[in-house]
């Protein structure tokens, strides 16, 4: 396995060193077909990649960690990244300066506040850090340059060239992270078009604006399955014995029952929440010098990971929202 990652970063390399086309003549079928599908003028999307140049650090850092990218992060590391005084100070701020809006939302779309506050520190620290990379330049380089996922990206760019020209803006001006999500809740250009909302209505969507960011990551949840009042993950005990892997799989859909649990030798922790009856997942939070941490999502735990498809990341943001909700009462 670490041999064919080693030959597969080695090729990617060699692509970078020695590409006989600039990205600016591999971008040509691309261009063509945005002419021809949406209408652009072929003319001036060949002047907007011109001059551009892949950016290697966007493939060493979306790069698994077998191929040259960065380390893995454990779930105690991660989960204390994200969750600790100053960032909790910094939520509580947020929930005190937006409450109406918050209220607001949490009426319309079902999803507590204390979830959409989450959502946006762990994303940008509340829109103190947006990413400065150049989202153009970004998702040419992950579509052109990185195979493994290079149609996903090049419908990115598709999505980012339709948004910024409904935008009435460059798309070359538009910054974010290296993976092409940009605002305060950083979402894709697929996801600005089709969630992102005027919920300050004053005629435009500005995911950079706190009103049009808790509303979006709102409606982005409720249009994932989010459902209202409805628990999000229980934490388990694992009996002598115990069985996990025999409800772990490839995805973390919801469809293992509570007699299931109990076959694995797995006790659920309901809490005030009893009873539960829905279909549930094991979550693996996985450790390096420990056992992991288990627990038991429910159908509102995996539509936060369509918003980031990491179980880390769901699961900090549901233990960062408990740390909101705890100081609110």
């Amino acid at each position: 396995m670490k041999s064919k990652a080693l030959a597969w970063l080695a090729a990617l390399a060699l692509t970078f060193a020695s590409a006989a086309e600039p990205l600016a003549v591999r971008a040509q079928p691309f261009i063509r077909q945005m002419a021809d599908k949406h209408g652009f003028d072929a003319g001036e999307l060949e002047k907007l990649f011109a001059d551009l140049e892949p950016d290697e650090r966007v493939i060493k850092l979306i790069s698994p960690p077998d191929a040259g990218g960065r380390p893995p992060v454990y779930w105690s590391e991660y989960r204390d990244r994200h969750i600790n005084g100053r960032i909790i100070r910094a939520g509580m701020r947020f929930l005190r300066d937006h409450s109406g809006l918050l209220a607001r939302a949490e009426d319309e779309y079902g999803v507590p506040r204390t979830i959409i506050a989450a959502i946006i520190g762990i994303e940008t620290r509340y829109g103190s850090y947006l990413g400065d990379f150049l989202l153009l330049r970004s998702l040419a380089t992950l579509g052109f340059d990185y195979p493994p996922r290079a149609e996903f990206f090049l419908g990115e760019l598709e999505q980012l060239l339709l948004l910024a020209r409904e935008m009435q803006i460059s798309p070359a001006d538009l910054q974010g992270s290296y993976a092409g999500a940009f605002g305060m809740p950083q979402f894709l250009p697929t996801s600005a078009r089709n969630w992102a909302v005027d919920f300050d209505g004053d005629g435009t969507v500005d995911l950079f604006s706190a009103a049009d960011a808790i509303g979006s990551v709102a409606n982005f949840l409720k249009q994932h399955g989010w459902a209202r009042k409805t628990p999000v993950a229980f934490k388990v005990s694992l009996q002598s014995g115990a069985t996990p892997e025999r409800l772990l799989g490839e995805d973390i859909i919801p469809e293992h029952d509570q007699n299931a649990f109990a076959a694995a030798g797995i006790i659920i922790n309901f809490g005030s929440d009893l009873p539960y009856q829905g279909l549930m997942t094991l979550v693996d939070l996985v450790e390096e010098d420990q056992e992991d941490e288990y627990r038991a999502g429910t159908g509102n735990y995996y539509v936060l990971t369509r918003y980031n498809r990491s179980n880390k990341y769901a699961m900090a943001v549901l233990d960062l929202a408990d740390e909101f909700a705890s100081r609110l009462k």
